[in-house]
């Protein structure tokens, strides 16, 4: 063991002893350790298996979510993005690479966060989606491209539109920048009816790219 690396030890050590960890979800004590939720909250964890291609139709090459959404991932996500607690970005993106995302095909040429129009970015102060990205930089060999997709429209939220509202509201919302790599991984917080994401991957597919992997933390079903 080096000696950095025995000093960030008893540093940690000694951070948990004075600054108790606290858990994502409910903010109750937790067990010292990456893990970002209490036993509790982590028993309400709800994985999500299943990686799909899409139907021919779609702009998607498939999707994959780690987790359904529910319990302790919705409480965290909720605290994270709307309670403007962006000191969780690091215990959202833990959940999002552990174990990491392996949908079907190779890995990405580039990781591109579904952006906010800038009118809502300086309200909420903050992009949900852009820690995730870097969390999957961490783990896969590619880079965070944030300059790839702009969002030129600003469209009412999604939340309480139904599947075809949703699909109308974010139509042409989004535009692709040329060149894009080929092979893109798409990543967003919470994937319900897709609408968001099949429009950005339109996007991205109009710049050039030829494979969109939608890559999400949780599917709201």
């Amino acid at each position: 063991m080096s000696r950095d690396t025995w000093l960030r030890g008893i540093l940690s050590a000694f951070l948990d002893v004075i600054y108790p960890p606290r858990c994502a979800a409910c903010d109750g004590p937790r067990a010292a350790g990456p893990a970002p939720l209490c036993a509790v909250c982590a028993s309400t964890l709800c994985r999500h298996e299943e990686a799909r291609p899409e139907a021919d139709a779609s702009p998607l090459a498939g999707r994959h979510s780690a987790f359904l959404h529910g319990g302790a991932i919705a409480e965290a996500i909720a605290r994270f993005k709307y309670d403007g607690r962006i000191d969780l970005a690091p215990a959202v993106g833990w959940l999002l690479v552990n174990p990491p995302p392996q949908p079907p095909g190779p890995g990405p040429d580039a990781i591109v966060p579904v952006p906010l129009h800038p009118r809502r970015l300086r309200r909420r102060g903050f992009n949900q989606a852009l820690p995730l990205a870097r969390a999957l930089a961490g783990v896969v060999e590619a880079p965070v491209r944030s300059d790839l997709l702009v969002r030129h429209r600003d469209t009412p939220p999604q939340v309480g539109l139904t599947r075809d509202e949703r699909k109308s509201n974010v139509r042409e919302a989004f535009a692709g920048r040329s060149p894009v790599p080929e092979r893109i991984w798409l990543v967003d917080d919470v994937i319900t009816t897709g609408a968001t994401i099949e429009s950005c991957a339109a996007a991205l597919s109009a710049a050039g790219a030829k494979q969109v992997t939608a890559i999400t933390l949780a599917l709201a079903t």
